[in-house]
């Protein structure tokens, strides 16, 4: 079987335009297996020594966006990596589930896919109407190359792109979305945060000096501030009590000014939350932990 490679922001690849000519993009941003590309409009190239990445890269470009399988297969060949100078916002294409699987065809605003077409993130997924299709409309490249052609020496790519401007201030948005279930978890969290980042699920407590400050101050003999580490010392407190099965899954990261712990599931994540944030509003329940943890 043949190697599995990994594709990343900033891969300049070669793609095959011809039987023996080939083109460079780059990958500008990615989410999940879907691909943001810069294509250079140079060559074609005959080999890999003819590229200048420098020079290519200095030429007129057309923005698009298709899966990555022919980078980590190995069809598209990486010659190097070269990250953007800016973070490069990833915009929302349109898709759709047919139906085949669903009964009726359905469309969304995407940034991203899974392991295949039906199965979205839904932080990344929006639901839109069949007349408000036209409006969002984008045309991607595949991993076959189906929008890229060979043209002749003059330019590599020419592609059935609706697609370059869609970067620009003019550009058709996503329309304004509320996770209605996320803005409910929120407020029932307040004042601790919830959130994804970087595969991990984060819990965090600004330590202003007003969320049950008055229970630390009953202690501020014995040493506590209300500090983020307080708050960690706290909580680890409740977790070696209620949640000891989680140990292993659960790290902190706490300062001064702010208490932070990290979660491998939300499942986990969201039981802490909610258990620990009960237990820091009864009076008695928190003081019981005050008297047990050592201040930090």
């Amino acid at each position: 079987m043949a190697k599995r490679l990994k594709s990343v922001i900033g891969n300049v690849v070669m793609i095959p335009v011809s039987e023996d000519g080939y083109g460079v993009a780059r990958v500008l941003n990615k989410v999940h297996t879907v691909c943001l590309y810069e294509m250079y409009m140079a060559g074609p190239f005959k080999s890999r020594d003819e590229i200048k990445t420098e020079d290519v890269m200095k030429c007129k470009k057309v923005i698009d966006w298709g899966d990555d399988d022919y980078i980590r297969n190995g069809r598209w060949e990486i010659i190097e990596n070269i990250v953007p100078e800016e973070e490069i916002e990833m915009p929302y294409f349109i898709d759709w589930a047919d139906s085949y699987y669903t009964g009726n065809r359905k469309y969304f605003l995407v940034r991203g896919i899974f392991n295949d077409f039906l199965h979205y993130n839904d932080e990344d997924r929006i639901d839109i109407k069949d007349e408000e299709v036209e409006k969002y409309k984008r045309m991607g490249i595949t991993c076959a190359g189906a929008a890229i052609s060979g043209s002749g020496t003059e330019y590599i790519f020419r592609t059935n792109l609706i697609y370059n401007e869609m970067l620009t201030e003019d550009s058709p948005q996503a329309p304004e979305y509320v996770d209605e279930r996320a803005a409910k978890e929120a407020k029932e969290f307040e004042p601790f945060a919830y959130y994804k980042d970087d595969g991990k699920y984060c819990v965090t407590l600004i330590s202003d000096g007003e969320y049950r400050q008055n229970l630390f101050d009953e202690f501020k003999d014995d040493g506590w501030l209300g500090s983020g580490d307080d708050w960690e010392h706290l909580a680890e407190i409740y977790i070696h009590e209620n949640m000891k099965e989680d140990l292993k899954e659960i790290k902190f990261d706490s300062e001064a000014g702010m208490f932070a712990a990290y979660f491998k599931r939300a499942r986990t994540a969201k039981k802490f939350l909610k258990g620990f944030k009960k237990a820091c509003e009864d009076d008695e329940i928190m003081r019981d932990m005050l008297k047990k943890a050592l201040p930090f």
